[in-house]
């Protein structure tokens, strides 16, 4: 069990309140580990109580995905600080069930499964008595059953028999298979036991579940939420919210919020750092972690070698081409004359005087930036986490994501100074518009050359002054990360600053 989920169940018992894993026991040591979801009944009425358990455990609550929103669930997570996990936590103050994007059934045995809960031996986590579990896994299961496998079936597969029979004989195995029989007499109605007990003996299977739907059905339509043409309404709203998630997923430009969003508001990170410290790492690594249970968005605000508009993609392949060449070489590299935002040739760290081509990409790349803005802004005003591989900044000119072209400023041409002042637009607007968190990533000039084979040390040194010298107001948090630590440790810190701010 990891330590942030025993902490919950600790405060839970000392502020006495009731709570079981009341489904899907048969991977419970998953869910203890944080590799899948909890889904823990709670009993109702719990109040400011349970409030102050899940705060002071460390558990934040989060809007649920499109067309994931069902009446009585609540979607928590918690970070596990020793293994950098998120825990997933399906907090339910009632028994909501039934078909796929509606559960439109409430189950009133609330207090029957927590009055019959029992510990798990191995972990001491609360959850359901195995005979009421299985009794409820397959009345649950036969509101889900639909034309999907009734065509399959016609094609010679029984997909109920196979999706079902692994958790229903870990189930059985540990279940009192006559007091199954009796809850189910007595909560389903006397009908309903004979085709109980047909599954109980043979196993699941089409024909068997949707016999013991068709005798519990006076039964389970007084568990209806809805009236028939509000239950299609929702139905519809969620399949199509969940059609657009998909989308999304795939097209994230194009779409809104497609997974859970942060009920307070999105945020924007930054990883800052010159090269060799990881940032493209970090940020992909942080961002995939996240997206495990949240929407987050990598956005690329840098010049190298991530994601390019389709203005400056031409641009990057003559840069190539040249490199190929020899005709040019990244800044701080052997051989180099200049990098679009790098040093001269005259003395590195000077900041050479914009030519025509470099005036270009200049612009190309401030328009770039100015569109990224607006995308990684519109979407953390959502409520999604936006992590940032660099952010613009007005403050050190020529390198480091600032302008390129401030040298222009000053110019006699009125040309030159127009087009100066319309390159920093977009770096002015980010020095206004500063992300929640900044992470800074210290790393020696030793380590990085090492990680960054023909990097110049004096060029990495230059950098961190220039990041070290980058100020940013008080709302913003800025957090410094020794990177040189292994990669595990990093990965965990930059995970836990994350956290912290969401």
């Amino acid at each position: 069990m990891l330590e942030v989920v025993r902490a919950l169940t600790t405060r839970l018992d000392v502020a006495g309140i009731r709570y079981c894993q009341f489904k899907s026991n048969w991977h419970l040591d998953q869910g203890l580990l944080g590799l899948t979801d909890l889904d823990v009944l709670v009993e109702p009425h719990a109040g400011s109580r349970l409030s102050t358990v899940l705060g002071q455990s460390g558990y934040k609550s989060f809007s649920p995905p499109p067309g994931g929103d069902y009446p009585g669930v609540e979607d928590y997570l918690a970070f596990d600080a020793g293994t950098g996990r998120l825990v997933h936590l399906h907090l339910h103050h009632q028994l909501t069930t039934g078909a796929p994007h509606l559960k439109g059934h409430h189950f009133p045995w609330e207090e029957l499964m927590l009055a019959t809960r029992r510990r798990d031996e191995d972990s001491g986590f609360f959850v359901s008595d195995p005979s009421v579990e299985l009794l409820f896994f397959l009345t649950r299961n036969t509101l889900k059953l639909g034309a999907k496998q009734r065509i399959k079936l016609l094609w010679g597969r029984d997909a109920v028999r196979e999706g079902l029979t692994p958790e229903f004989l870990w189930l059985r195995g540990r279940a009192n298979v006559d007091r199954v029989i009796e809850l189910g007499r007595s909560l389903l109605g006397e009908t309903a036991g004979p085709a109980l007990t047909n599954i109980l003996e043979a196993g699941p299977s089409l024909g068997r579940m949707l016999a013991l739907r068709g005798r519990a059905m006076p039964v389970l339509r007084l568990y209806r939420m809805y009236t028939p043409l509000d239950a299609l309404l929702q139905r519809r709203r969620r399949q199509l919210q969940s059609l657009h998630s998909k989308a999304g997923k795939r097209f994230p430009a194009l779409a809104g919020a497609v997974a859970r969003t942060d009920p307070r508001g999105g945020v924007l990170v930054a990883f800052m750092g010159p090269d060799g410290a990881g940032k493209s790492r970090l940020t992909t690594e942080v961002t995939r972690w996240l997206r495990w249970k949240l929407d987050a968005r990598i956005m690329y605000f840098g010049s190298g070698d991530g994601p390019a508009s389709l203005m400056r993609w031409p641009l990057k392949l003559v840069l190539r081409i040249a490199e190929a060449l020899k005709l040019w070489a990244p800044t701080g590299q052997a051989g180099s004359a200049a990098k679009g935002e790098g040093s001269g040739a005259s003395a590195p760290g000077e900041p050479r005087r914009p030519g025509f081509a470099r005036a270009v990409w200049a612009l190309v790349l401030a328009r770039e930036k100015g569109q990224n803005l607006q995308r990684a802004w519109r979407a953390r005003d959502r409520g999604i986490v936006v992590v940032g591989d660099r952010y613009p900044q007005h403050q050190v000119m020529g390198f480091n994501d600032g302008p390129l072209l401030n040298g222009w400023s000053r110019s006699a041409s009125g040309l030159r100074r127009a087009l100066a002042r319309w390159e920093s637009l977009p770096y002015r607007w980010a020095e206004a518009h500063p992300p929640q968190l900044v992470i800074k990533l210290r790393v020696s000039p030793e380590v990085a050359v090492v990680r960054k084979p023909g990097m110049h040390a004096e060029e990495i040194r230059r950098r961190l002054g220039a990041l070290a010298s980058l100020r940013y107001p008080a709302e913003t948090r800025v957090v410094e990360v020794d990177a040189d630590r292994p990669w595990e440790e990093v990965l965990i810190e930059c995970k836990r600053r994350v956290w912290e701010i969401l």
